[in-house]
């Protein structure tokens, strides 16, 4: 039985990452207009600026993943089997847009995700996310006339985590949103994500889909 899986960026993750963006420019937008009328120190002149560009890399990064959705639309991930697990395979097939019929492969990324919240010397803890264990290759594109897809085989290593990140019960999760009640603050968990990428003229197609991988038997 074949399951189909959403990718993470869908219109209620763009919207949350631009209310997320604009109240970042906002506040510090307001700090930037304090230090006008009265010039702090330098150190803190520095951090504010710091914060400036992080605003606008995020500003741009917003307006850059909102082109691309309607440029391209809704990308599904069609499971060949339902359940994924360390020591099987990850057999799919990714239902592209008519956009990228030019295009002759597709570049796919496997990967097992380390995600921890950090709190450090900060009073609110940070996400950050790194890949531990990743696979990449490519897949030839195959146009139909009433369809453009392709299809996707990875290995899933034995003795890799599993997924344990709160609120990835299932395919297809939105990513992560905010920090849940549940989340234990420096401890690591993991998410397994398939990413790709294909290169057509203009803004290209990247997706992500978040997949839950269980324990093997092997």
């Amino acid at each position: 039985m074949r399951v189909e899986v959403q990718s993470a960026e869908r219109p209620k993750t763009i919207a949350y990452a631009l209310v997320f963006t604009l109240a970042w420019c906002g506040i510090t937008g307001i700090v930037v207009y304090g230090t006008i009328h009265q010039p702090p120190p330098v150190w803190v002149m520095v951090v504010v600026g710091l914060f400036a560009v992080v605003g606008l890399a995020l500003l741009v990064a917003c307006v850059w993943l909102s082109i691309e959705y309607l440029k391209f639309g809704r990308v599904l991930l069609s499971l060949n089997e339902p359940s994924l697990a360390t020591g099987g395979t990850l057999s799919a097939v990714v239902n592209l847009p008519s956009h990228v019929s030019t295009a002759h492969v597709i570049n796919a990324t496997l990967a097992c995700v380390r995600c921890v919240w950090e709190k450090g010397q900060s009073r609110h803890a940070m996400y950050r996310e790194e890949d531990v264990w990743a696979k990449t290759s490519l897949f030839p594109i195959r146009s139909r006339p009433a369809s453009t897809s392709a299809e996707l085989r990875f290995d899933i290593p034995a003795g890799q985590p599993v997924t344990d990140l709160p609120g990835e019960e299932d395919h297809g999760s939105a990513g992560v949103m905010g920090m849940r009640p549940e989340i234990v603050v420096d401890h690591g968990y993991h998410a397994w994500v398939l990413r790709i990428h294909v290169d057509v003229d203009g803004v290209d197609l990247r997706r992500a889909f978040r997949l839950r991988v269980l324990a093997g038997n092997r």
